[in-house]
């Protein structure tokens, strides 16, 4: 579902572009209203820390600012043991990333593919409209840059 939404170049992702033009347009209680049930939704799904520069779908939907004690985006510190987390000794997330991707035929994908880094700047933002208008960190990948 979300490669066909938020995937620059399909169908889903023209008419989210196209929606969020128009909130962007309508004002800040219309941005506000969408970016609420944005987080309601993602909260309850992945425990979303608002950081307005999802790496949700590279990270296989696992939430670094809420699943890893460093809020480590890049990978794993280096203090893990044996999968666990240096710090309360609970699963290192990207342990469970690799697992998840692996179990996918995507593991070695992962340890090939660039860092995400997070624009710090859109903390607090809607992670859809940034996607969406090109503010994130893919801006600049085909149809997410703004024209």
């Amino acid at each position: 579902m979300h490669d066909r939404i938020f995937e620059p170049g399909t169908a889903g992702f023209r008419a989210g572009r196209r929606i969020y033009e128009a909130v962007e347009r309508a004002g800040e209680g219309v941005r506000r209203a969408l970016h609420g049930m944005e987080q309601a939704i993602k909260i309850a799904a992945f425990d979303c820390r608002d950081c307005g520069d999802c790496s949700l779908p590279e990270i296989a939907f696992l939430c670094p600012e809420s699943h890893c004690a460093k809020n480590q985006r890049n990978g794993p510190c280096g203090r893990t043991r044996q999968g666990k987390c240096e710090v309360g000794e609970k699963e290192c997330i990207w342990a469970l990333v690799y697992e998840r991707l692996k179990a996918q035929g995507k593991g070695e994908q992962m340890l090939n593919q660039p860092v995400v880094f997070k624009d710090g700047a859109l903390q607090g933002t809607s992670a859809w409209s940034n996607a969406f208008l090109g503010r994130d960190h893919r801006a600049g990948e085909g149809e997410a840059a703004c024209d």
